[in-house]
């Protein structure tokens, strides 16, 4: 993974306040022409896979699958979620699971230096598959638990031997597994590599597509942000097999599904929507330089989509919403598209 040079972060911001906002509205499509063609697209088979990880930790921590990260936890809130990991497996074969531990937050909400030989940290990844309507018992596939101690020649842990985290800022951990899966995508296998193209001309672009989604946010037109989606929800809705009625759900939904933490309590019950300020912010490349992605850089947000925004419900509740905005370069294009 590379992160590019943050100098180029003013160009960006400049970008954003002065990019022209006219958007080309002829190639918009509506919810029901969107529902209708991407149900076109969406095969049904007999055995549908469907590869689901279990965490459990208060650390904090990023999980990636061939490259590509499907959930980010830097919080003070315990991090135990369960996610499908479909829409990262491309196709059947060899996969790579990358754990990145990192240290926890304290009670003041500031992160620590160090891992802990406190911590704990469980992983689960287990097989599982659609049959008539419900998901099949499932297969555990990996099985994982930060050890405590060091290990003898034959694989048992040495209770003499405690392992030291003190000292270490980050653990990273890689797992290789076989996922069998009756769909192919062609994701970003065929995008173009975005280390050798020109910074300069790629932050023009990076910029001007997040102030237009950013726009069409706001302006609540939901038709034009979710056809910009279209190609990244096909893959999407292939991988997890959703039904038709899923679909329309999904499309049907004014504003985007993302990730939500942090609900507290507001000062205000007054209802507030507020986009994430790009100020601190970066881009982090991925998947062998052929997706990125802006994110934010530093504090509780650390490592999260930058596309998205605070909210506050009628109810004074205040969350954080991070929506999904990969992109790269298709085989052949100049051109900027959404593929996660």
């Amino acid at each position: 993974m590379k992160i590019i040079n943050k100098l180029y972060y003013l160009f960006l911001l400049f970008f954003l306040v002065s990019c022209n906002s006219q958007e080309k509205t002829e190639n918009i499509m509506s919810t029901e022409e969107r529902i209708t063609y991407i149900s076109s697209k969406i095969k049904k088979y007999k055995d549908e896979p469907l590869y689901q990880i279990e965490i459990e930790t208060l650390n904090n921590f990023e999980i990636l699958i061939n490259g590509f990260p499907v959930y980010t936890h830097n919080h003070l809130l315990p991090g135990t979620i369960k996610l499908n990991i479909n829409p990262a497996l491309l196709k059947s074969g060899s996969q790579n699971l990358e754990v990145k531990l990192y240290p926890r937050y304290n009670s003041q909400n500031i992160q620590n230096e160090f891992l802990s030989n406190k911590d704990s940290f469980i992983l689960k990844m287990e097989k599982t598959s659609w049959k008539d309507g419900s998901l099949e018992e499932p297969e555990l596939i990996i099985n994982y638990e930060l050890p405590k101690y060091k290990t003898d020649n034959h694989g048992e842990p040495d209770y003499e031997k405690p392992i030291d985290y003190s000292k270490q800022n980050e653990l990273i951990k890689n797992f290789n597994f076989t996922a069998k899966i009756p769909y192919e995508l062609k994701g970003w296998s065929e995008s173009e590599d975005l280390s050798k193209v020109d910074k300069e001309i790629l932050m023009n672009k990076i910029s001007n597509f997040y102030y237009t989604a950013i726009d069409a946010f706001k302006a609540k037109n939901y038709d034009y942000l979710n056809t910009l989606y279209l190609n990244a929800d096909i893959e999407w809705y292939q991988s997890e097999y959703f039904s038709k009625e899923t679909i329309r759900k999904f499309q049907s939904k004014e504003g985007r599904k993302g990730k939500s933490i942090s609900t507290t309590k507001a000062n205000t019950t007054l209802y507030e929507q507020k986009m994430f300020s790009q100020k601190d912010s970066k881009l982090e490349l991925y998947c062998d330089n052929r997706v990125i992605r802006l994110v934010h850089s530093s504090g509780p947000n650390k490592g999260n989509s930058a596309f998205g925004y605070e909210d506050i419900d009628q109810n004074g509740m205040k969350r954080e919403i991070f929506i999904d905005l990969f992109l790269h370069i298709p085989k052949g294009s100049k051109e900027l598209e959404i593929i996660r």
